[in-house]
């Protein structure tokens, strides 16, 4: 399934809007990247409106654990009947969405639908924990960033400082699309960038940023708009229920 990410900038330019398009079998995992202000949450919530509206089975669980505003008006009293979590919630959430990854390994979930995880300041909910706690589940991250893809498990995790330490080792590779908005620091270029050697860095306003892929293929990129944010949430609280029994 090829989900619509954002638009190619070298074709904007050109009056052409070409986007550039998710294919979530072969590339399971996404990170998003940006300091606050930049249109990070906008595209994530266009994102998942988009994987709930053309995978009308897909069962979502998002923990945003800065809770920001774009979530809040799918927010519950009782997470019982929505995968969605806010704040130290967080760790309930991760915990159910790892718990249902485990089942399908062993089988005792023979589903083939699509679950999505989507993580919003992962880094942020780590540094909350205790550095034991948070060790432990950074490994569960690598085990579903690893192991995931062949169970239709799929991760989207927003930061706005990408960086090693919130990973084990070998988990970031595993994240095959990578957006930041804005312009990425020093660090960022050394550590992303490093076989793009030859790309021309420019200044970036809000909603526009760079797409790497696999490490290696670098775009730049222009967040697309839209106008109807009640019906993208519409297709996100359908995602957060898919499944639940009411």
């Amino acid at each position: 399934m090829q989900i619509k990410l954002v638009f190619e900038k070298k074709y904007v330019i050109k009056n052409r809007y070409c986007y550039y398009s998710w294919d979530i079998s072969k590339i399971p995992h996404l990170a998003l990247a940006g300091s606050t202000g930049l249109g990070k949450t906008y595209l994530e919530t266009l994102i998942i409106g988009r994987i709930c509206k053309q995978m009308s089975d897909s069962e979502v669980t998002i923990c945003d654990f800065k809770g920001d505003e774009a979530f809040l008006p799918l927010k519950n009293t009782s997470n019982k009947t929505k995968r969605i979590y806010f704040f130290e919630d967080c760790e309930e959430g991760f915990i159910n969405f790892h718990n249902s990854f485990l089942e399908r390994q062993k089988r005792t979930d023979l589903s083939r639908n699509i679950k999505l995880l989507v993580f919003d300041e992962w880094s942020g909910f780590l540094h909350f924990l205790e550095k034991k706690k948070a060790e432990e589940y950074k490994k569960k991250m690598f085990n579903l960033l690893m192991l995931g893809r062949s169970l239709n498990i799929h991760i989207l995790l927003s930061f706005q400082r990408l960086d090693s330490e919130f990973f084990t080792s070998g988990s970031r590779d595993q994240l095959g699309l990578t957006i930041i908005l804005g312009n990425p620091s020093k660090e960022v270029k050394k550590m992303l960038f490093n076989n793009c050697e030859e790309h021309l860095f420019e200044n970036k306003s809000r909603g526009e940023g760079y797409l790497i892929i696999n490490g290696m293929e670098i775009r730049d990129i222009i967040v697309p708009e839209y106008s109807n944010h009640d019906k993208v949430l519409e297709y996100i609280n359908k995602g957060i229920t898919n499944g639940i029994l009411m």
